[in-house]
């Protein structure tokens, strides 16, 4: 019996933090989700960070991670800090005011 796992869908919350807000930061983002397959949103914060929240596969997260961990050429991030959320089933991916 072949035995096919379901895709495990993550959603998690990253807040950039750094160089992001002015340098492409949030375009960088949509073009890497669209690319990947990752469906939610980007958006500036108040503060000065980037706040995303992204879902997809799991191995695809790691790699969207890893990616906004280096962020555009302009950037320059020190911190991102992960927080892992219950699924929102989000249809595309964004970039929302803030």
């Amino acid at each position: 019996m072949l035995n096919i796992n379901p895709i495990q869908l993550k959603t998690v919350a990253l807040t950039i933090k750094g160089r992001v807000q002015g340098v492409g930061f949030r375009y960088f983002v949509m073009r890497t989700a669209l690319q990947l397959g990752v469906n939610g949103y980007v958006m500036n914060c108040a503060d000065g960070n980037v706040y995303v929240e992204a879902e997809a596969d799991d191995s695809i997260i790691v790699r969207f991670i890893d990616i906004c961990s280096t962020g555009p050429s302009r950037s320059d991030v020190k911190d991102v800090v992960i927080k892992e959320l219950d699924p929102k089933k989000y249809n595309d991916f964004n970039i929302r005011g803030f």
